[in-house]
C-alpha cells in the first residue's frame, strides 16, 4: 500500500495523544507527521482528526479506521515479536490509566505493583488522572473508572463491586469494649476520611432483619487514605476501608473486621478495554488479575460499539 507510512503516522497519533509524541515514537519531525497525516486525510477524502487550535479529538471516521488498525498494527507488533524473540505477547509495555477518587488512588498503585512482582517481565504505564478517560484515542490497554466510558464504542466495559467494611488491629480491639451491633460504633474512637466517594461521618449497616445509619464520631480526620491506613494500622482506632484494599491486612492478621454479619454500601467501578478478538496476554493477564483483586465481581458487560 502506497500510503502505508501515512496510515502509521495517523495511528501513531491516536495511540500516543499528540504530533509531538508520534513523532517521537517514528523519529520523525513533528512537521513530517502533520504532512502525512494531511495526506492521508486528502487521499481519503475525510477528516480523520478535528484540529482546534491545540485541541484535538478523533472524528467518527478517524474512530472507525482506528478501531480496524488497532488489530492490524498489533497483530504486526506481535509477528514481529516473535519472529525476533520468541515474544508470546506476555512481555512488553501495558498502559493503564484510572480515574478513580483520590481516596482510591493508593490500592490502584497497591494493585499495580503487586501485578508487577508476579510479571516483572511487563512494564507498566499507570496513569492517575482526573479527568475522563478515552481509551481509544489516549492508546490505553485498560482504564479503570469510576463510571462508564462516555463514548463506549469500540470498548468492552466491565462492572467491577466492592464493599465497604470497618476494621481495626487486634490490639486496639483486645483493649476497648467489643462491637457486636452497628450502634457499639459510638463508644469507640473512629477514624474519618473526608473525601469525595468515601461514607463520611455516616456509616450504614445492612443487617439480615433491619439496617442501621451511625453518625459516627472521632477526633482524627483526613482526605488522604494513606494517611487512614498508618493511622487504622498504629491501632489508632477504627475506620471503614473498602474491603479489597484491607484483605490482605486481614488475611495476614494484621487488621480484623468488625461487624461481618452486616454489609455496608456498595462500591462500584468499570474496567474498561479495545474490543480486541485477541487481546495481548500481557494485557490478558491485568484483566484478569483485576478481576480475581476485587471481591464480588460479576461477569463482564459488554457494551457494543
Amino acid at each position: 500500500m502506497s500510503h502505508i507510512s501515512d496510515v502509521e503516522a495517523f495511528f501513531c497519533i491516536v495511540r500516543h495523544g499528540t504530533i509531538a509524541a508520534a513523532a517521537r515514537q517514528l523519529d520523525l519531525a513533528p512537521i513530517s507527521v502533520r504532512k502525512r497525516l494531511e495526506r492521508l486525510e486528502a487521499h481519503l477524502g475525510i477528516t480523520l482528526i478535528s484540529r482546534y487550535h491545540r485541541n484535538m479529538g478523533l472524528t467518527d471516521d478517524g474512530k472507525l479506521l482506528y478501531n480496524h488498525l488497532i488489530g492490524v498494527f498489533d497483530g504486526l507488533d506481535h509477528a514481529l515479536a516473535m519472529v525476533s524473540r520468541g515474544d508470546d505477547g506476555s512481555s512488553g509495555k501495558l498502559r493503564v490509566a484510572s480515574n478513580l477518587p483520590q481516596s482510591a488512588r493508593q490500592h490502584v498503585a497497591r494493585l499495580v505493583t503487586r501485578f508487577s512482582e508476579q510479571h516483572p517481565q511487563i512494564d507498566v504505564d499507570l496513569d492517575l488522572t482526573d479527568t475522563e478517560i478515552n481509551v481509544v484515542y489516549g492508546g490505553y490497554d485498560i482504564a479503570i473508572t469510576h463510571s462508564p466510558p462516555e463514548n463506549p464504542a469500540g470498548l468492552v466495559v466491565r462492572p467491577l463491586f466492592s464493599h465497604w467494611c470497618v476494621c481495626a488491629t487486634p490490639e486496639y480491639l483486645e483493649s476497648h469494649p467489643p462491637v457486636r451491633v452497628p450502634s457499639d460504633l459510638r463508644e469507640h474512637e473512629c477514624l474519618l476520611l473526608d473525601s469525595p466517594g468515601t461514607l463520611g461521618d455516616n456509616w450504614t449497616f445492612f443487617g439480615t432483619t433491619h439496617n442501621e445509619a451511625v453518625q459516627i464520631t472521632g477526633s482524627m480526620v483526613t482526605d488522604d487514605a494513606r494517611v487512614l491506613r498508618e493511622w487504622l494500622l498504629a491501632g489508632m482506632g477504627l475506620a471503614a476501608f473498602c474491603e479489597m484494599e484491607v484483605r490482605d491486612e486481614i488475611r495476614e492478621g494484621k487488621l480484623v473486621q468488625v461487624l461481618p454479619d452486616y454489609q455496608m454500601p456498595e462500591i462500584r467501578f468499570y474496567m474498561a478495554y479495545d474490543r480486541l478478538r485477541n487481546l495481548p496476554a500481557r494485557t490478558q493477564y491485568f484483566k484478569e488479575y483485576l478481576v480475581q483483586s476485587v471481591a464480588g465481581s460479576n461477569g463482564g458487560l459488554s457494551i457494543a460499539g
